[in-house]
């Protein structure tokens, strides 16, 4: 593991054709267009598709992964109107109690 840290602090200081290496050039730039991370972008963008859809429920959604049972609760302000519907689930494998969820359009 510890090659791996150096071999990216290398890339990372490693001098370009500009004369700066990705490290400067990051400190450098204007971070005032950055956006924020949050758990929604992340799942999008790194979670794992729940191979099934799922059913809402009065007790929520319940669904398996690595043959673990989980139930999330989906505080909409529709939820009783939506029960019965079917939703996609992208949970984190890392961290299961956190997940997005996309409500299937018929």
């Amino acid at each position: 593991m510890q090659h791996i840290v150096y071999s990216c602090d290398y890339w990372n200081n490693m001098i370009r054709d500009n004369g700066k290496s990705l490290y400067q050039d990051w400190t450098e730039a204007d971070h005032s267009i950055d956006r924020i991370l949050n758990d929604k972008m992340r799942l999008e963008l790194f979670g794992k598709l729940h191979e099934y859809t799922n059913t809402l429920t009065n007790k929520g959604i319940q669904i398996t992964i690595d043959k673990k049972k989980f139930t999330y609760m989906l505080y909409d302000d529709d939820f009783y109107s939506t029960i019965g519907m079917s939703y996609n689930i992208i949970y984190d494998p890392n961290d299961p109690s956190c997940i997005y969820s996309l409500r299937q359009r018929w």
